[in-house]
């Protein structure tokens, strides 16, 4: 047994949850990984796509084989956690609840949470991060006397594709031409396919399109049999490996309302978001009133008209274009991941000085 420090994380993806638990901890895997610590993965249902991106990261990924949450859930993450000689246990995810927490806590183990939507359990966790910029202690009412919250962007946790490449985007180019596209790592209801019919009878200049599909999404058949949409060229993508690149391309973005905004707002893709889910709404809230993005609402309620106005008058609009990249870049600096790795007193790698 190695003497090098080990971090647990708990979280899970899949078709009906997405990928966005496991990608935000990823990043925090990553910066554990880069200081001399060796994080692990306890992970239920992942597909086969997703387990080897992890695994591609040096990144081991074990199975609980138990229903997540339950009782022999709990057992087997403490069990491997003993055995690791494991200091912190991360959990991301809905389904973890607050006696899954407290079993945890009793076994001795420092506990990091995180959340997106406010909590009226009993926290027992050391931690929790909640990066929302409306995020705040009231959220957590029945908190323990030991929790320390980490609130804002200031936690956004972005991974290391990202930390490593950030554009000097100071001025709007004379006209968009290059359009990003994605809709989550699952996409369960196929907003994707929604979007780009919207899109081909919408009165717009010609675009670049480039559709990303998660690792989740089981529509790429179906949408890759077209390479046009109108007078527009398109691309289907999946399994990208480094989405930091696709933003540095785009000089505009549709996207669902998830974790991927940070990234967009982070690298000044001004973006239009689809809500797709309830935990959602927070962050196209958050964006919007910052001024880092523009709402088109829940995918179930999309109107054509409506969202070729906002493409045409907003998001491919030059002056509105400039307001967003400007106010995302503001709002995520990228050092979220050394900020909570400091938190939990972990040793961090000389942070990266990123131009803002």
């Amino acid at each position: 047994m190695t003497d090098m420090k080990t971090v647990l994380i708990r979280a899970d993806a899949g078709p009906e949850i997405g990928i966005g638990h496991i990608m935000r901890c990823l990043a925090l895997a990553q910066g554990c990984h880069d200081c001399g610590i060796k994080p692990f993965f306890v992970s239920n249902a992942l597909s086969a796509n997703l387990r080897i991106r992890l695994e591609s990261e040096g990144l081991e990924v074990i199975s609980p084989d138990a229903t997540t949450g339950s009782e022999e859930d709990t057992r087997a993450t403490i069990d491997l956690a003993q055995q690791r000689k494991t200091e912190w246990i991360v959990i991301d995810g809905y389904s973890f609840d607050s006696n899954y927490h407290r079993r945890i806590k009793e076994a001795s183990f420092k506990l990091l949470t995180i959340h997106d939507l406010p909590c009226a359990q009993e926290c027992w966790a050391d931690l929790i991060i909640n990066s929302t910029p409306q995020a705040q202690a009231a959220l957590y009412p029945h908190r323990h006397a030991h929790t320390k919250l980490l609130l804002g962007t200031d936690y956004i946790l972005l991974r290391r594709e990202f930390r490593r490449r950030r554009p000097n985007r100071l001025s709007t180019p004379p006209s968009t031409r290059r359009l990003l596209i994605t809709l989550g790592g699952s996409d369960s209801k196929n907003a994707t396919a929604m979007i780009l019919k919207m899109i081909e009878h919408a009165s717009l200049p010609p675009l670049e399109i480039r559709v990303v599909l998660g690792p989740e999404n089981r529509h790429l058949q179906s949408l890759a049999q077209r390479s046009t949409l109108g007078t527009h060229r398109l691309w289907v993508e999946q399994n990208v490996s480094d989405m930091s690149e696709l933003m540095f391309w785009a000089d505009a973005a549709i996207s669902a309302a998830g974790s991927t905004c940070w990234e967009l707002a982070y690298m000044g893709v001004p973006m239009a978001m689809v809500i797709t889910a309830d935990n959602q709404v927070p962050i196209v809230e958050a964006l919007q009133n910052a001024g880092a993005g523009i709402s088109l609402g829940w995918f179930s309620k999309l109107n054509p008209d409506h969202v070729a106005s906002i493409l045409t008058d907003q998001l491919l609009n030059p002056k509105q274009q400039d307001m967003m990249r400007l106010a995302g870049m503001k709002l995520v600096d990228g050092n979220g991941v050394f900020r909570v790795m400091a938190a939990m007193g972990l040793p961090t790698t000389p942070r990266l000085t990123i131009g803002r």
